[in-house]
């Protein structure tokens, strides 16, 4: 029992180092205390802190180590990242506002032959576009929630 118990505990107390190569990087943009925000792809994390890499994916993919950025959880204030099936969200959402004209309108419905491609152009850009905030400000267990869903360990 207390073998089980230093186990425990030491696996908390080493600073591991978690590294994304196998799932798609995510884009994030990270706001800091000093109001300064920092865009780039989420490489991986420590116990305390998030590793960031502030270039091109193709760049991350092609580099064996590449330089990362920390960026420690106290300091942290929000995480933004895009939000997952946001492009056919807004697309539906678009298709579905364009097509009411031809629904309830009269004489030929020929304000949908505009008001639907518009809708759909518009609700897709919208929804490529949105971001997911995660509140962090300086919380560990904020922290390591944010950390334990985008970031896979192997």
């Amino acid at each position: 029992m207390f073998i089980l118990f230093i186990a425990i505990i030491s696996s908390k107390i080493s600073a591991q180092t978690d590294m994304i190569k196998n799932q798609k990087p995510d884009w994030v943009w990270i706001y800091t205390t000093a109001v300064k925000m920092q865009k780039g792809i989420l490489a991986g994390r420590t116990d305390s802190a998030l590793l960031l890499f502030r270039g091109r994916r193709k760049d991350f993919r092609k580099q064996e180590t590449p330089l990362l950025e920390k960026v420690y959880y106290t300091n942290i204030t929000i995480i933004k990242t895009r939000s997952k099936l946001g492009f056919l969200k807004g697309l539906g959402i678009g298709g579905s506002i364009g097509f009411i004209p031809a629904l309830f309108g009269e004489g030929g419905a020929y304000v949908a032959v505009l008001s639907f491609p518009t809708g759909l152009i518009a609700g897709s850009s919208i929804g490529l576009n949105t971001k997911k905030k995660h509140k962090i400000n300086g919380d560990f267990a904020a922290f390591q929630k944010f950390a334990d869903k985008f970031i896979i360990n192997k």
